[in-house]
């Protein structure tokens, strides 16, 4: 997957990957490669932090969710002190980096005043080196302005509104 930059290459990206009904998987999902290439993630992760991390991955773990893992760097590992949490989508190769503190996971402010850069760069590295993209929680956080109708309705009928963190990597 090739690797783009911009606010509008991701955001792009992000509606190009959508499905207008499925909800948890696109169509072409295959569970079997993606949990390879996940665990080769997960070899490289730990090589590189020197310890090891722990992980939820797939079915049965995962379920009704867009997202297909979790990964966590512990804290004694990382230039931050904190843990690092990584998240691969279903869709499209995504992945995004999270602090695992839940009072803090969804405030992409907090992910970057807490991560510091050796990590989030080391990370950043070897996602791209995975053939995985990069999201940040930024553009995550922003509306949802895609095709699947099914997944806003619900949102609107509470008068909340639909992001992209929940279309990809979130819990239905």
């Amino acid at each position: 997957m090739g690797q783009p930059k911009s606010q509008t290459e991701l955001r792009n990206l992000l509606r190009s990957l959508d499905d207008p009904t499925h909800a948890e998987w696109p169509p072409d999902f295959d569970e079997k490669a993606v949990r390879t290439k996940f665990m080769r993630l997960v070899q490289t992760i730990v090589q590189e932090f020197g310890t090891s991390a722990t992980y939820e991955a797939g079915s049965p773990l995962i379920q009704d969710a867009s997202f297909f893992a979790d990964l966590t760097i512990p804290a004694e590992a990382t230039h931050s002190g904190i843990e690092i949490g990584i998240r691969t989508s279903n869709f499209g190769d995504l992945a995004t980096i999270v602090v695992t503190d839940p009072d803090l996971a969804p405030d992409a402010p907090a992910l970057a005043a807490l991560i510091d850069e050796k990590d989030l760069h080391a990370v950043e590295e070897l996602l791209a080196n995975g053939g995985y993209q990069y999201i940040p929680l930024t553009l995550l956080h922003t509306d949802y302005d895609g095709s699947h109708q099914r997944l806003k309705d619900p949102y609107s009928s509470e008068g909340r509104r639909l992001t992209w963190w929940e279309r990809y990597f979130d819990w239905f």
